[in-house]
């Protein structure tokens, strides 16, 4: 039941002074638990298998710990870098977007151009933002696949 729960448990076992026959079944729930078995028969061996069995833990768990932290620090970074692309390509449509407009807008004044021209200039800058939106979700997702990639 254990298994099948959300519950993440590993079962090891250490039999102190067990029959052969108890043996066997504490093998067999530490095997079905994920875990292993290890027998002591008398209180030295007991505090060696369990000295080993806790450094075995620890250094399980500072190891988990590393890889969470790995894990976070590169997700971290994926994001900055993420947003700071966006950003970039954000100020490139804006920047283009005010020069367009300050081009069109000086013509406009000048009688160079018409307001026809202007709506062109227009259109064309609408279809730059939409190919820099496109490219922006393009870049977002090759990151998350890159951070999907990491975290696996």
């Amino acid at each position: 039941m254990l298994r099948g729960s959300d519950i993440n448990a590993v079962v090891n076992i250490i039999g102190f002074d067990v029959s052969e026959r108890d043996r066997r079944a504490l093998e067999d729930v530490a095997s079905a638990g994920g875990g292993m078995f290890a027998a002591a028969s008398n209180a030295a061996q007991l505090r060696e298998r369990l000295r080993i069995e806790l450094g075995n833990q620890l250094r399980q768990t500072q190891f988990e710990l590393g890889t969470m932290t790995v894990r976070n620090m590169n997700r971290i970074q994926s994001d900055t870098a993420k947003n700071q692309a966006s950003a970039c390509v954000r100020r490139a449509g804006s920047n283009e977007n005010i020069n367009f407009t300050t081009i069109s807008n000086s013509l406009l004044r000048r009688g160079l151009t018409d307001n026809e021209a202007v709506a062109f200039v227009r259109e064309r800058l609408v279809e730059r933002q939409t190919e820099l939106d496109a490219f922006i979700a393009t870049v977002d997702a090759d990151l998350e696949g890159a951070e999907d990639t990491m975290n696996d």
